[in-house]
């Protein structure tokens, strides 16, 4: 995000069917106010078929990984971590991660990619080994495909998983505390919460220029509760719920549209829409309503879109299939 944005800013064309089981390309000259809204606006817009992207050279080595902390020093790295970000370069993304270790103990991690020269990359790191006494430090040179592929395992096909999260204008030592202590509660070994910073490109993007608006609050915290047995469903859905109210106050207003489960849709669209009113005085009022026609208009036949590719037996479940068409803001 740091050198290049986020992937909506590096779509260069957009090949979808629409509700009229037509084909569409959108680009910045071929329906360009489909491809605005396609960008961040989330769903409804038709089915994506294919994607064109504007690539970069990353690595093919870069200094990843992650440097782990006792959990009594969890307040402590959070500090850390809150200061580093002000002058973390471009090339360097750091995530705060509360998550368990192999022994079921909750313990802080400060994971980073720092994709600038490696003549400089120990140089940039070191205050990531150093801000405590770690646990573990696993931040090393690695491919950059490698480093793609750390957290699979924590998310193999079938394990329950619920999700919310919120923007952060800042991380003020009560949003710490609460962090810390409602973590601390989890049910599940499995569960984490992470702090990502988002700097640099991302943030330079005009929040009109996009349907993707929350480019102002530089945090974005995200609770992920992961869990294996059904008996344990109720005692997740609640830790979840419990962590998302106690860090409410610390908000925002703005919710990424991936992390958002069955309750916070509507609190997303409505993230969405409100950043794109206030983005200009002159112009975000009329981007918010842009986006609402936009909606309306693509997504008006999606419903027998779906039930002529899926059968009218399997409704909800083909409407489920096309309307999720956002993934990674796109």
């Amino acid at each position: 995000m740091g050198m290049h944005g986020a992937t909506c800013d590096n779509v260069i064309a957009i090949k979808a069917v629409n509700a009229d089981a037509q084909p569409v390309r959108a680009t910045a000259v071929e329906n360009p106010e489909l491809f605005w809204a396609m960008r961040g606006g989330g769903g409804n817009f038709g089915v994506a078929t294919a994607f064109e992207y504007r690539l970069f050279p990353v690595g093919p080595i870069v200094m990843g990984g992650m440097v782990t902390y006792p959990y009594r020093q969890a307040r402590r790295v959070l500090e850390f971590f809150r200061e580093f970000s002000k002058t973390a370069p471009d090339e360097l993304t750091v995530y705060a991660c509360l998550i368990c270790t192999t022994a079921g103990t909750p313990a802080i991690g400060l994971a980073a990619c720092y994709a600038g020269g490696m003549n400089q990359a120990e140089r940039v790191v070191a205050p990531l080994r150093h801000c405590g006494t770690p646990l573990d430090d696993a931040l090393r040179p690695m491919p950059y495909l490698e480093l793609q592929t750390m957290m699979d395992a924590a998310r193999p096909s079938g394990r329950r998983c619920a999700m919310r999260s919120h923007f952060m204008a800042g991380l003020p030592d009560a949003v710490l505390g609460a962090i810390v202590e409602q973590f601390a509660r989890t049910p599940s070994p499995l569960s984490v919460a992470i702090i990502e910073h988002c700097h640099g490109a991302i943030a330079r993007v005009a929040p009109d220029a996009t349907a993707f608006a929350l480019r102002k609050s530089p945090f974005h915290f995200e609770i992920i509760g992961f869990w294996d047995d059904a008996p344990a469903n109720q005692a997740n859905l609640n830790w979840v719920e419990d962590f998302f109210t106690a860090t409410r106050p610390y908000s925002s207003g703005e919710v990424y549209v991936n992390s958002l489960d069955q309750g916070g849709v509507i609190a997303g669209a409505r993230s969405v829409w409100a950043e794109l009113r206030a983005s200009s005085p002159d112009q975000g009022p009329i981007r918010s309503h842009q986006l609402l026609s936009l909606q309306s208009e693509y997504s008006a036949g999606l419903l027998g879109l779906a039930e002529r590719a899926c059968g009218a037996s399997d409704r909800a479940g083909s409407l489920t299939r096309v309307m999720i068409t956002n993934g990674n803001q796109v």
